[in-house]
């Protein structure tokens, strides 16, 4: 009986420790990661001037992100990430730090940066011939509505009036 109480306490004290550790983790990973993320909205608040429109910081975010991204591409192609951090916890800074999901990697980073700066966003994942998973694209929100752009290919849709265009502006615009 006296073994059992003992044993009880033993792991309850080893669960408490090792629940504790996780939530210490977490928390360093979280606050690594939105350190990150700060680093670079600072640069890009140093593009960004008073006169900027909405439309024109989110496309100065956009092209930044795309210029990170696409400086990491080349040195982390093909190269397998499968541990247990980039392979069942996968935060932002592992697409942030390889872009190994092409163009889920480059919105997802997009996606967090724009939250950031307060826009809410929305990842949309495009058909073609009818499936699913043909290419990722970021919408986000600005005072004119949901706009498209997209983080891989750094290009923006423009409706005629010259402001940025949502995803039924471009379907409606696609023959031209």
């Amino acid at each position: 009986m006296i073994k059992r109480i003992f044993w009880n306490l033993y792991f309850l004290t080893f669960l408490n420790g090792f629940l504790l550790a996780t939530l210490f983790y977490f928390r360093m990973e979280a606050d690594y990661e939105k350190e990150l993320f700060q680093a670079i909205r600072e640069d890009i608040n140093s593009k960004i001037t008073g006169r900027d429109s909405e439309d024109t910081i989110v496309i100065k975010v956009m092209h930044t992100s795309h210029e990170l991204m696409t400086n990491r591409e080349p040195v982390f192609e093909g190269k397998p990430f499968n541990g247990i951090k980039a392979g069942l916890l996968h935060p932002t800074t592992i697409d942030l730090m390889t872009a190994n999901g092409a163009c889920g990697s480059f919105s997802y980073v997009l996606a967090r940066l724009y939250e950031g700066y307060h826009f809410p966003v929305r990842i949309a994942q495009m058909k073609a011939k009818g499936q699913y998973a043909a290419h990722n694209i970021v919408e986000v929100k600005t005072r004119q509505g949901w706009v498209v752009v997209d983080p891989l290919f750094d290009v923006y849709f423009k409706k005629p009036d010259h402001g940025l265009a949502s995803f039924a502006d471009v379907q409606a615009d696609w023959e031209n």
